[in-house]
């Protein structure tokens, strides 16, 4: 028989946690709250399940994924009725839990999920009372999801409120700068007023200032009275580095190409403006370092400062405490920066995704169209970036459509960049003289000189020219060889869910995203178009020729009637004639597609499929697996992970349209190592309110095939027959 195993003694001095002696998860909201005036262990307990109670209601509430589990595990009413009716008795007593225990806000507070915190749920009039628990919170995490959860908070208060609580002037940097964020955020009456008192306030620094003052002038609000560090003298500069505290420059930060190049301000303000920008992390760069830096800068090394913060960052491998270079970077560094940028979010996104979530934190904040263009890259790249990464560059997306006035598609269809190319070409004034770059039919590009001579290089630097404009020359030409195929041929390949949604264009929307587009116009030769009526009907189709002229597929010029739409041309849209004709067409000029459009088939649902919801006619078939994951998986769709690693479904989103389908099949290995037979399931669609409200479908129930239109049907019986046809194949 084992001796009994000792208790150790308890420790001298160490600090003794009371077990939980009370299970308080099947008692009522009622109960709960009599609990909360308990011993403090016990009111502890209770205070904690009110708030994942009321988390779980918002969740049901709200509709998120998984609030079904989180109010079954919560115990709470899976109804919104219910939920409804619950929230309202949680609330005072999730309000008297945080009170009694503010640092259970942080402990209830998602680090990963946008809004996962009881603070969602409740009314932006309990503020006064939960002061003490934001206030925890703020000062304890640099987790981002929890400050944007109490700033989204934050923001639906009435900022006076905000102002008095003492949050927007808090003692701590950290708390100041999250909540005086947040007030920029509130939409709230009286946020202006508010926002231009708070800049004469002697407890705010210049960077807290400077953060309102871009805000008021982002409002139309002028403020050339309240920015005082905008005429500043560098000797102002080195008073106020003296004041707000200036302290030696780091040894990491020592020698870097960006210290050197900030050496001209003088050390005191070099010293302040570093200390600063490690404190700030990743945010924009604020209205006072663009000041300093502007005004006391020569104009011609801004650029230069951009390069020089990236060779910075690069050289101390994007670790966490140099994110502030990006601020740089994102001001100054102009598109050659996004290149690199992007390589880097290649080289980190499995192993290393923080520092991946960064760089792409930062194209969202430069916000030229060929960063945000490259967001979308991301967002839209399938398997090759992860969920976290995929959101974050969703999200970048969706607060610059915001910032514009447009939807997330309507954006998506800008993010092209020109590149520097206008109708004429390249321009590049280097002085004494001026090139004109051009490009080919093969995407080449050839430098025109003013003496008639044609290079397929950028020349040296003659004597008599400028450094700094050949340099940017030199710049601009680089960004645009580097880049034109990569973003040609990734703007070409996105026209493939335009037709496969069966979605169309204003005519005068058209003329300006395509034929006068100096990038794509490039590439859309092949691309065949359907002229549309009102209502929606065809009319007719054709083809961007060569000079810009509209032609059919009889090679006679097309004009078209102020009133037409313009949309995707597709073989269900028009007869076999006129399909071949196209197909005759294209081969007498040599054009190649750059996606599938003409070898499409014009495959319709059958009589007895017209009234089904789902895709049933290849069912059954079988074929190796290789062949169904490659086959898929160059159709654009992904596989989730099935229970024990196996593969059910692959499924593929068009977020931006409202449309996504999946093919269910027999389980498979997720990781490819034997080869094994699978079979085909049926295929499975839904489609978003927005979608069926854009084609004409009932908002309520399931479209059947004969419902759906002609294109979409015909691209979702596309995707089978395609897999179907890879059954009998050697």
């Amino acid at each position: 028989m084992l001796p009994p195993t000792p208790v150790p003694a308890p420790i001298p001095g160490a600090p003794f946690s009371e077990p939980e002696r009370t299970d308080l998860s099947r008692l009522s909201s009622v109960q709960l709250g009599e609990h909360l005036q308990g011993e403090a262990a016990v009111s502890r307990v209770a205070a904690l399940t009110l708030l994942r109670r009321l988390e779980a209601v918002h969740a049901v509430l709200t509709g998120v994924e998984d609030a079904a589990l989180a109010a079954r595990t919560a115990g709470v009413p899976e109804s919104r009725e219910e939920a409804g009716a619950e929230r309202e008795r949680l609330c005072p007593l999730a309000l008297e839990a945080l009170t009694r225990h503010p640092e259970l806000l942080a402990q209830t507070t998602s680090t990963y999920v946008r809004d996962g915190s009881p603070l969602a749920a409740l009314p932006a009039e309990f503020l006064p009372a939960l002061v003490p628990a934001v206030r925890a919170l703020l000062a304890t995490t640099q987790a981002l999801e929890p400050i944007r959860t109490v700033q989204t908070f934050l923001a639906r208060a009435v900022p006076r409120q905000v102002v008095e609580a003492g949050l927007a002037t808090d003692a701590s940097p950290r708390v100041r700068r999250a909540v005086l964020q947040a007030l920029c955020r509130s939409r709230v009456d009286g946020a202006v007023e508010v926002l231009r008192q708070l800049c004469t306030r002697p407890e705010l620094t210049a960077l807290d200032r400077g953060l309102l003052l871009d805000r008021l002038e982002a409002l139309g609000e002028d403020v050339s009275l309240l920015d005082r560090e905008r005429t500043l003298p560098l000797e102002g500069w080195a008073e106020l580095a003296r004041v707000e505290g200036a302290d030696v420059v780091p040894k990491d930060l020592r020698g870097l190409p960006l210290v050197t190049a900030l050496a001209p301000l003088g050390e005191l303000p070099v010293r302040w403006l570093l200390t600063q920008a490690r404190e700030l992390g990743e945010a924009r760069l604020p209205r006072p370092f663009r000041h300093l830096l502007e005004r006391h800068l020569p104009p011609q090394t801004l650029p230069s400062l951009g390069r020089h913060a990236l060779e910075s960052w690069l050289s101390v491998k994007g670790k966490t405490g140099a994110a502030w270079m990006l601020s740089l970077i994102a001001e100054y560094g102009g598109d050659e920066a996004v290149t690199t940028i992007c390589r880097q979010i290649d080289t980190w996104r499995r192993h290393q995704k923080p520092k991946a979530n960064t760089a792409i934190r930062a194209l969202g904040r430069m916000g030229t169209v060929f960063a945000l263009s490259q967001l979308e890259r991301i967002a839209s790249a399938g398997g090759r970036y992860t969920e976290s990464l995929v959101q974050n560059a969703r999200e970048g997306l969706a607060e610059a459509a915001a910032a514009r006035g447009l939807t997330p598609e309507q954006l998506r269809e800008e993010l092209v960049p020109d590149l520097g190319l206008t109708l004429e070409g390249l321009v590049a004034d280097l002085g004494p003289r001026r090139l004109r770059v051009k490009v080919r039919a093969d995407l080449s590009l050839e430098v025109h000189h003013e003496g008639g001579r044609v290079t397929q290089s950028f020349p040296a630097l003659r004597k008599d020219e400028d450094p700094v404009q050949h340099a940017e020359g030199k710049q601009r030409f680089d960004v645009l060889r580097k880049n034109l195929q990569p973003v040609l041929k990734a703007q070409l390949a996105r026209l493939e869910e335009v037709l496969f949604v069966q979605d169309d264009y204003p005519q005068e929307r058209w003329q300006r995203l395509f034929p006068r587009h100096p990038v794509l116009r490039l590439g859309i030769q092949p691309v065949l178009w359907s002229r549309l009526t009102p209502t929606g009907e065809v009319v007719g189709s054709f083809r961007v020729a060569e000079d810009g002229t509209l032609v059919d597929a009889r090679n006679e010029e097309v004009r078209l009637h102020p009133s037409e739409r313009v949309g995707l041309w597709h073989p269900v849209l028009e007869d076999a004639r006129t399909h071949a004709l196209w197909g005759e067409h294209l081969a007498d000029y040599r054009l190649v597609q750059p996606f599938r459009q003409l070898q499409r088939e014009a495959l319709r649902p059958t009589d007895a499929e017209r009234g089904a919801t789902a895709i049933t006619r290849f069912q059954g078939v079988s074929l190796w697996a290789s062949r169904l994951r490659n086959t898929l998986e160059r159709l654009g769709c992904r596989a989730p992970v099935g229970e024990s690693g196996m593969l059910h479904e692959h499924a593929r989103a068009l977020p931006n349209h409202g449309v996504a389908f999946r093919v269910l099949h027999s389980p498979i290995q997720r990781r490819f190592e034997l080869e094994e037979r699978v079979e085909l399931g049926q295929l499975e669609y839904t489609l978003e309110p927005q979608y069926r409200q854009r084609h004409g479908l009932a908002q309520e129930g399931q479209p059947t095939l004969g419902e759906l239109p002609p294109v979409l049907c015909a691209c979702l019986l596309d995707v089978m027959r395609s897999l179907a046809l890879q059954a009998d194949t050697p």
